[in-house]
C-alpha cells in the first residue's frame, strides 16, 4: 500500500532539492522498470560496503580476547523496507522509515543520532590519521597538532557537494584496504608485537605472550562489555598486546610506516564520505525543513553547505582531541548511536509497522492515493490492541529484543566512561596533550 512521505506529490534527492512526480506522461511498464533500477544494488557496490565498511578489518585484533559475537537485526530493516517503500513514494534514508510508521519527530530523532554518529567516526578518523603521522615521525611532532592538521584538509575538501566525484576514490580504497589488511596479517604473524604501543595504549608491560579460550582473568566484566561495544562497531575485541587500529600494531618500522602511510590515503577518503553523508543527511532533511535553509541544487544553498562543513569537522576535532582512545571512543559511540540504529531502533519499527497494517479492517479502503487522504473506523488505544493481538508471537520477540538492546546500550555506555576514566587515569591518553596515545 502505497503511502506518502512528503506532503503534495513531491520527493526529496539526495541533494537536498524536491522533484515533481510526472507519473501520468510515462506509461506504468516505463515507471516500473525505472524503479526497479533505482532499487537494483550492483555486485560491485555490495563488495564495497562488504570490504570497507561491514567487516571492519582495521579494528580486528590479531587476538580477540576480550569478546568476540556479532549479530544482524538486517532482517528486520529489509523485511520494513520491502513492505512500506514503493515507486511512487521511495524510502531514500533511514529517517524516512522512522517518519512512514511515526511521525517527523521521530524522523528527526534517527537523523540526528545518524549524523552524530558519523561526526564522532570523522573524529576516530583523524585520531587515527594522528596516530599514523605520529608512528612515522617517531613522535617528533606534537600529537594534537597532527590531528589538527587532518581536520583542516577535510574541512578543505570537505565541501564537494556530490559523491560522484569521489567514486574512482572510493574504488581504490578497496584494494589499499585489501593490501593494509594482508601486509598486518603476514607481519604480525611472523614479528613480535609491537609492545612499546602496548605499554602506552594499554598500560601493557612486555611480558610472555599468553593465549586463552575465553577473556584472560584480568578482563574484568565492563572489558568485556567493551568488546561487546567493538563487535557492534566492527567484529573485533583487544588482547594486552593488541592496538586499534590493529596496523599500528606491527612492530618492524619499516613495514608500520608502510601500512601508516597507505591508510593515511583510505581513511582520508572514508572521512570525506562520512563527512559528507552526515552533514547532508542533517542539511537535506532537518535544516531544510525546520529552519528553512535552501536546497543544495540552488546557487543560494551553496554558501550554507560550505560554512556547515568547516564547523563540522571542527566538532569532529573536538571530539578528537577531548577523547584520543579510539576503542574507548568508538564503544561509546556503538553504545549511544550505533546500537540503537542496528538494534533498538529496527524492531521498535518492525513493531510499529506490524501493529498499524495489522489493525486495519477488512472492507474499510484505508488511505486513497487520489485524494491522500486515510479513512479509519477507530483510532487509539482499541487500534492498537488489535493490531498487537493479531501476530502477538512476533510482536513480542520485537518488544523482547528492543529490551534486550535498551539494556546492552546502558551497560555499554557504563562500561566505556569507566574505561575511559581507567585510560586517563592509568595511561598516557589524556585530552589535548602533545603525547601520542600509543608511543612514539
Amino acid at each position: 500500500m502505497d503511502t506518502p512521505s512528503t506532503n503534495n506529490n513531491t520527493a526529496m534527492n539526495s541533494d537536498g532539492s524536491s522533484t515533481a512526480h510526472s507519473w501520468h506522461n510515462i506509461s506504468d511498464k516505463e515507471r516500473l522498470r525505472a524503479s526497479r533500477t533505482l532499487h537494483t544494488a550492483t555486485w560491485g557496490a555490495v563488495f564495497y560496503l562488504i570490504t570497507t565498511d561491514i567487516l571492519g578489518p582495521y579494528t580486528t585484533a590479531p587476538a580477540q580476547s576480550e569478546l568476540t559475537c556479532f549479530s544482524s537485526g538486517g532482517a528486520l530493516l529489509w523485511q520494513v523496507f520491502l513492505q512500506l517503500d514503493s515507486d511512487r513514494y521511495p524510502l531514500r534514508c533511514y529517517g524516512d522509515i522512522a517518519y512512514r510508521v511515526a511521525d517527523s519527530i521521530a524522523r528527526h530523532t534517527v537523523n540526528i543520532i545518524q549524523s552524530v554518529q558519523l561526526l564522532f567516526n570523522v573524529g576516530i578518523i583523524i585520531i587515527q590519521n594522528g596516530q599514523d603521522l605520529a608512528q612515522i615521525s617517531k613522535g617528533s611532532v606534537c600529537f594534537i597538532v597532527l590531528c589538527f592538521v587532518w581536520a583542516i584538509a577535510g574541512a578543505v575538501l570537505g565541501p564537494i557537494r556530490t559523491l560522484r566525484r569521489l567514486g574512482w576514490l572510493a574504488h581504490v580504497a578497496i584494494w589499499l584496504n585489501a593490501l593494509i589488511l594482508t601486509i598486518t596479517t603476514a607481519v604480525v604473524f611472523h614479528s613480535d608485537p609491537n609492545c612499546d604501543a602496548a605499554l602506552a595504549n594499554n598500560d601493557a608491560p612486555e611480558v610472555p605472550k599468553v593465549t586463552t579460550a575465553g577473556p584472560p582473568e584480568e578482563v574484568g566484566f565492563e572489558g568485556q562489555v567493551v568488546g561487546l561495544m567493538q563487535a557492534v562497531e566492527s567484529y573485533g575485541g583487544a588482547s594486552q598486546f593488541t592496538i586499534n587500529p590493529n596496523y599500528q600494531g606491527v612492530s618492524p618500522y619499516a613495514w608500520q610506516t608502510a601500512v601508516n602511510a597507505i591508510a593515511l590515503v583510505t581513511t582520508l577518503i572514508a572521512a570525506l564520505l562520512y563527512g559528507n553523508i552526515g552533514i547532508k543527511v542533517l542539511y537535506s532533511h532537518d535544516f531544510m525543513e525546520l529552519f528553512g535553509f535552501p536546497s543544495l541544487a540552488q546557487i543560494s544553498g551553496k554558501l550554507p553547505w560550505i560554512a556547515v562543513v568547516p564547523v563540522y569537522w571542527g566538532l569532529a576535532f573536538v571530539v578528537a582531541a577531548a577523547i584520543p582512545s579510539i576503542s574507548n571512543l568508538a564503544g561509546l559511540i556503538a553504545a549511544v548511536c550505533i546500537l540503537q540504529l542496528s538494534y533498538t531502533f529496527l524492531p521498535v519499527l518492525m513493531l510499529f509497522h506490524c501493529v498499524q497494517r495489522d489493525a486495519i479492517q477488512e472492507g474499510v479502503k484505508g488511505f486513497d492515493p487520489s485524494t491522500g487522504q486515510t479513512t479509519r473506523r477507530d483510532s487509539g488505544m482499541s487500534r492498537w490492541m488489535r493490531g498487537l493481538r493479531k501476530n502477538t508471537a512476533l510482536n513480542a520477540f520485537n518488544l523482547f529484543f528492543v529490551l534486550g538492546s535498551l539494556a546492552t546500550a546502558v551497560l555499554g555506555i557504563y562500561s566505556d566512561v569507566i574505561g575511559l576514566k581507567n585510560a586517563c587515569a592509568e595511561t598516557a591518553v589524556s585530552g589535548f596533550s602533545c603525547t601520542n596515545p600509543i608511543g612514539a
